[in-house]
C-alpha cells in the first residue's frame, strides 16, 4: 500500500484580513522527515517574526498580524511516522508559546 502525501505547505500565519490565502506566508517551505528532525523552535520563531515584516511591508498592520495570527501544524502531519508527527506537535506547542511570551 503506497502513502499519499498532500500537497500541502505548512502555514503558520493565518486569520489574516486577506482575501485569497495565496496571499499569505508560507514560514516552512521544506516538510520532510530531514526538516522535522533539524529544525529548532528558535529558528522558527526567528521566521516567524521574519515573515511578520514582509507581511508588515505589504501593508497589513503588525497589531493585526499578532493579534489574528495562529500557529497550527501542516496538514501534511498525518503523512509522517508517529514519532515525527509527534514533534513537529511538539514545535507547534513551543513556537506558540515563545512568540507568545516574545509579545507579552
Amino acid at each position: 500500500m503506497s502513502r499519499i502525501y498532500p500537497e500541502c505547505r505548512p502555514l503558520l500565519i493565518g486569520s489574516l484580513p486577506i482575501t485569497d490565502h495565496s496571499e499569505g506566508t508560507e514560514l516552512i517551505s521544506d516538510y520532510t522527515p530531514e526538516f522535522i528532525e533539524k529544525e529548532t523552535v528558535d529558528r522558527l520563531v526567528a521566521k516567524w517574526f521574519e515573515k511578520t515584516k514582509e507581511l508588515v511591508a505589504l501593508g497589513v498592520s503588525e497589531e493585526v498580524v499578532y493579534r489574528q495570527s495562529f500557529i497550527t501544524p501542516s496538514c501534511g502531519t498525518g503523512a509522517v511516522s508517529f514519532a515525527q508527527a509527534k514533534r513537529v506537535l511538539e514545535l507547534t506547542q513551543r513556537v506558540s508559546k515563545k512568540i507568545r511570551a516574545a509579545l507579552s
